[in-house]
């Protein structure tokens, strides 16, 4: 078997390096907005407390593989936050796609 690897990250974050990366990136961000969104309408009582702490790690996780971070994302305490940034970032991933 023959592996192909492409780097992603060859140039500075943000750079449009590599259109397939950000287009990846485009899917992931929409498919994440669907987890947040499946979160913010479960009822609170079915939280054990680390649904927050996960997205948001999920989040930070996603947004370093792509080499870029909206800085609201370390600051943010609510699903509310985290949608409106996961937003932010599928429209910064359509624009660079």
């Amino acid at each position: 078997m023959i592996v192909s690897i492409t780097p992603a990250n060859r140039v500075a974050p943000g750079h449009l390096d590599n259109r397939e990366r950000w287009v990846a990136a485009r899917i992931t961000a929409s498919h994440l907005n669907t987890f947040l969104r499946l979160i913010k309408n479960a009822a609170p009582a079915a939280y054990s407390g680390d649904e927050f702490e996960s997205a948001k790690y999920l989040m930070t996780h996603f947004q370093a593989s792509c080499g870029m971070f909206i800085d609201a994302l370390h600051t943010a305490t609510s699903v509310d936050q985290l949608i409106e940034i996961n937003d932010e970032f599928y429209k910064m991933a359509c624009a660079k796609s």
